[in-house]
C-alpha cells in the first residue's frame, strides 16, 4: 500500500535545535539607533541560533567589566575606552563590536565604513557649489577622526582646503556645555563665506546649526551642513532641518551578530574590521541651496529651481543666463566642476529622490514632476546616476525607514 505524503510529512520528526547560546549585549541605552541595531542582532539570533540574551535587567547599562565571572558563550558590547578594551580582551570568551570610538579596539568589530562617509559628504557639499569647507569634530574619538580625514582627503584632490575645529567629547561632564557653544560661535564667525561644514555627527550639526543662528549666519545660504546618523531628534525636530548621512543600522546589527556566531562556531577572527557602507545622503533644508560665484551660472540655476517640473533642456538655461552656449558651459565648469547638462540632470534626480521617499506616488508622476520627458528616461537618468533603478532605490529606503526609530544621537 502507498504511502500518504501528507501523513509522511505530518509524523516527520522535527529538526533538532542548536545548543542555546548565552549572549550578553553590553551597552548603554544612551546608544543611538538601539533599537534597530537590537533588532538586526535578534533577527539574526531568531534565524540561525538558539540564544538566551543577558542584559543587566531595568537598568539596561551593562558593562563589559562586569562580566569578568560571567559564565557564557558570547558577547557584544561597546568600547568607548581602552580600558574598557583591555576588560573585553580579557574575557574567555568571543567578544564583538560595532563602535569606531576607538581606532584599534584589539577586538573583532564591524563598523560603518568611516571614509566613505567622509567623502561622501565632501561630494555632497562639492555639489552644492561650496568652494570653501570646515568640519567640526570630536577630540581622540577614531570615528571623527576618520571620517575628517577622509573629508579633507576628498576636498584635496579638487586642490581645496578646509579649516577644522576639533572639541572635547560632549558625555564628558569636564567639560560646560555652554562653554563649548561659545566657541563654536567663535570659529564660525571667522569662517569665509559661503561655507560647507561637515559634522561628525548630527548633534553636531545641530549645534552648528543654532550656533550660526546665534552669530548672524544664514543656513544654508551662507553655512551648508551635513552631520551623520540620521538622529530623528537632531535632523527633524528643529529648524533648518539637517542634511544627514544614514546608515542601515538593522544591517550593523545583524552583521555583528553574524560575526559573533562565527568565533563563537571557532572560526579565526578577520583579519580586519567588517565594514558597512552607508547607505546614502538624506537631503535636507540645511544643504537645500546651491552656490555660484559666476552671474550667468546663478541665472541658469535659479531658472532651474523655478522651472524643474517643466521640460526644458540647455537651450532653456543659456536663454536664462544671457550668454553663449559656450560660454555657460565654461563658466559652469569653473563654477561647479560639471557641464549645465550634469547639473539639470543631477537637480531632477535630487528631487526625484525626494518624491520616491513619500507614498501613494507612482514613478510616471514623479517623473512628470521632475521634469523628465517620459518614464524611461526618467529611468535612464536615475539609474545612470544613482547605479540603482527608481524602484529599487525606493525600496531601500523603505526598509531603512521603516526600522529606525531612536530619536536618540548615536555615540559612534
Amino acid at each position: 500500500m502507498a504511502k500518504n505524503p501528507g501523513t509522511e510529512l505530518r509524523t516527520k520528526a522535527p529538526a533538532a535545535k542548536p545548543a542555546a547560546r548565552r549572549v550578553a549585549l553590553a551597552f548603554p541605552t544612551r546608544l543611538g539607533h538601539l533599537h534597530s541595531i537590537v533588532r538586526g542582532i535578534m533577527d539574526y539570533a531568531q534565524q540561525h541560533g538558539n540564544w538566551i540574551f543577558t542584559t543587566s535587567g531595568e537598568a539596561h547599562d551593562l558593562s563589559v567589566r562586569a562580566l569578568n565571572r560571567w559564565r557564557g558563550n558570547g558577547v557584544i558590547t561597546l568600547l568607548d575606552t581602552e580600558a574598557e578594551a583591555r576588560a573585553a580582551r580579557r574575557l574567555k570568551v568571543p567578544v564583538v563590536t560595532f563602535v569606531g570610538t576607538l581606532r584599534k579596539p584589539g577586538i573583532p568589530r564591524v563598523m560603518r565604513d568611516q571614509p566613505a562617509i567622509g567623502r561622501m559628504a565632501a561630494e555632497h557639499l562639492l555639489a552644492r557649489g561650496f568652494r570653501n569647507f570646515g568640519y567640526y569634530g570630536v577630540k581622540e574619538v577614531g570615528y571623527s577622526i576618520d571620517r575628517g580625514e577622509a573629508f579633507a582627503n576628498r576636498l584635496k584632490e579638487h586642490y581645496l582646503s578646509f579649516s577644522h575645529y576639533l572639541s572635547p567629547n560632549m558625555f564628558d561632564r569636564r567639560h560646560p556645555w555652554d562653554d563649548e557653544m561659545d566657541a563654536l560661535c567663535r570659529w564660525i564667525r571667522k569662517l569665509p563665506m559661503p561655507i560647507g561644514i561637515f559634522t561628525a555627527n548630527d548633534a553636531r550639526g545641530r549645534m552648528v546649526a543654532d550656533a550660526c543662528k546665534m552669530v548672524g549666519r544664514h543656513v544654508p545660504e551662507e553655512v551648508g551642513i551635513i552631520g551623520v546618523d540620521n538622529s530623528q531628534l537632531d535632523c527633524e525636530f528643529g529648524s533648518p532641518k539637517l542634511t544627514t548621512i544614514a546608515c542601515e543600522w538593522h544591517l550593523v546589527g545583524f552583521e555583528t551578530a553574524k560575526l559573533l556566531d562565527s568565533l563563537m562556531c571557532g572560526d579565526p577572527p578577520p583579519e580586519k574590521d567588517l565594514l558597512i557602507s552607508p547607505s546614502g545622503v538624506i537631503a535636507r533644508e540645511s544643504t537645500d541651496v546651491m552656490i555660484a560665484d559666476h552671474p550667468a551660472v546663478a541665472k541658469a540655476i535659479a531658472f532651474t529651481r523655478a522651472h524643474l517640473s517643466e521640460r526644458f533642456g540647455v537651450k532653456s538655461l543659456v536663454a536664462a543666463a544671457g550668454v553663449s552656449r559656450r560660454y555657460l558651459e565654461t563658466s559652469f565648469a569653473r563654477s561647479l566642476g560639471r557641464t549645465p547638462s550634469q547639473y539639470l540632470m543631477g537637480a531632477r534626480v535630487e528631487t526625484a529622490k525626494a518624491l520616491l521617499e513619500k507614498r501613494g506616488l507612482t514613478f510616471s508622476r514623479i517623473a512628470r514632476e521632475c521634469g523628465f520627458s517620459d518614464l524611461r528616461q526618467f529611468r535612464r537618468v536615475f539609474t545612470r546616476l544613482e547605479k540603482e533603478t527608481p524602484s529599487q532605490y525606493r525600496a531601500r529606503r523603505r526598509s531603512i525607514n521603516g526600522k529606525e526609530e531612536s530619536p536618540a544621537p548615536a555615540a559612534f
